[in-house]
Parts: C-alpha cells; structure tokens; sequence
C-alpha cells in the first residue's frame, strides 16, 4: 500500500498493476468470485456420470437446518465436489470462499469480513462454504487466532459448512460433523462391475481425471509400499475375500497380533474398520477400501498366471 501511494501516477497509467490493485483491494475487504471453484470442480466431474453417496448426501441436506456444519475427509476423496453437485442437485444457493495455500484467503480477517458481507447481501436460507478450512492462518498468517471467524459463523443466520482435510490443525466448533469416509464395498457395488466406480469417481482422485494414468500411478506406488514394508501386502491381502476382526487377520496370516495393528493403523486410506454396538474389541472388523481390493485381486490375478 505504500508503495501504491508513493507511485499512485504510475500505477494509474499501467492497466496491469491498476488492475493487481484493484482486485487485491476487493479481495482485502472480502469480496470473491468463487466462478474459478466451480469451473476446477466441473472439470473433475467424469463425462458419464458419477457415483452418489446417498446416505452421507442425505445426512448434508437433513443437517444444512443446523447454522454450522463441519465435512472432513481424506485428501481427493471427493469432499468439494461431494458438496457442489448435492447442493446443486437440491436447488441450493450458495457461495464459496476456497482458501488455497499461500493465498490472501488464509488471513483470518479476510474470511471474516467474507461472512460478514455475505450474510448481509443474502437471504438467511444462502449457504456459505468455506473450503480448505485447514489453510486458515498458516504461511505468513500463522499466529492469527481464528476465534473470530467461528464466533462470526455462530452468530450469522446462515447455514456455514467448513470443508477440510482429517488433519486440521485446529478444532472447528460446528453444530454437526460429517466424516467422508473412503468408498464402502455396499457403495462400489451400485455399479455393474468393479472397474467402474475406480475409473469414474472412487476414492483415488487421479483417477477421476485419467484412469489409465491414474490406476497406473496407484499401483506404482502401493508396489514401492509393498517392497519397503512386506508386511503391508500380507496384511492387505488377507483381507481380500471378507472383512475380519485383528485377531482373525493376524491368524490366518501368522504375525504377531500388535505388529498388524500397527500397519493398519498406518493405512487409513485404505482400510477401514466397522465396530459393532457392543463396543468390545473383538467385534471390530476390518475391511478394503473397493481400490486396493481391486488392485490386489488384480495383482493376485497376475501372480497365479
């Protein structure tokens, strides 16, 4: 801004930078075109369609009543995208503050100015999303306390959904939670073969936008996993034909029972466990995600030949 002033004339007579001022100054008092999101996201969608997670879709629309709703999941499951086409498919009007790293969007003071303009030039029923809430006050903002952009959220009377990855650096004080957890068998099945909900919109985002180059990237990189630690591949292949609980899994493929659940433990992404309402620990079963079932059948497929 000094800088600015000091060469007000100069700036004035370059289009260039008249234009950097002008659009950095609105975006500085909290005005943004969210067109840029909308247009990335439409161009992640497949050409013939994609899968509904009809439950977790059903859970956001029954929960936008609520005045703040938190959705987090793992990288590239599909969280933004998820969003847009239930929201759009319900008629929903919206807006979005998309927080990328190292951007002005991570000062704190800006997405509260945001809320604040929003929530005045729109009916109370407007959503407001606020996307990649896990970069607010990082970079050069770090230190900045976010307290004031939840207190704004709580006392706006519009519906606020925060979208962020699981590991969020701060808490989030949302009326309701939604985790997007990876794609369950019961999800994949939907489609007539098992290649189709990988290449269309699965769980592993590269896929989405190439198949071929996606699925060949994926299995790249779980063989460099396999190589590196033996013990995932058996753990993960004693796991293809049915779910099974710690103590079943460490049977059948003769480990010691803590060393099984350490490698579990390490690969969130890709297995997921279901816990019966007795609680006990014996009653949690661990399962596949649909892709690493797909590659290990595919692989095991390989091997036999």
């Amino acid at each position: 801004h000094h800088w600015q002033h000091a060469y007000l004339d100069w700036v004035q007579r370059t289009p260039s930078l008249k234009a950097f001022y002008e659009r950095y100054q609105r975006e500085r008092d909290g005005l943004f075109d969210d067109s840029i999101w909308h247009q990335e996201l439409n161009q992640r969608l497949p050409s013939v369609g994609f899968l509904k997670r009809t439950s977790i879709q059903l859970l956001l629309t029954q929960s936008l009543q609520r005045s703040t709703i938190h959705l987090y999941g793992s990288p590239k499951e599909g969280k933004s995208t998820m969003v847009k086409y239930t929201l759009d498919g319900a008629n929903k009007s919206y807006s979005v503050f998309p927080i990328g790293p190292n951007s002005l969007q991570m000062d704190p003071t800006v997405l509260t100015r945001w809320l604040t303009n929003k929530s005045e030039a729109t009916e109370s029923e407007h959503i407001l999303i606020i996307d990649n809430v896990h970069h607010l006050g990082r970079g050069i903002y770090s230190g900045q306390s976010c307290k004031q952009v939840f207190t704004v959220a709580n006392e706006i009377p519009n519906p606020v959904i925060y979208i962020s990855h699981r590991q969020c650096p701060f808490h989030i004080p949302a009326e309701k939670t939604i985790v997007l957890n990876p794609w369950t068998v019961e999800e994949a099945a939907m489609w007539p073969t098992s290649i189709r909900p990988i290449s269309e919109n699965a769980g592993y985002a590269p896929c989405i936008f190439d198949f071929n180059a996606g699925w060949s990237g994926f299995t790249d990189d779980m063989e460099t996993v396999f190589q590196q630690t033996p013990l995932v591949e058996l753990c993960l292949s004693g796991l293809i034909t049915a779910p099974l609980t710690l103590l079943e899994l460490a049977t059948n493929i003769q480990v010691f029972t803590p060393h099984v659940e350490q490698i579990l433990g390490q690969m969130g992404n890709w297995v997921f466990k279901n816990q019966s309402s007795s609680g006990h620990h014996k009653d949690i079963m661990y399962d596949l995600h649909p892709a690493m079932r797909l590659l290990l059948q595919n692989k095991k497929g390989v091997d036999n030949v």
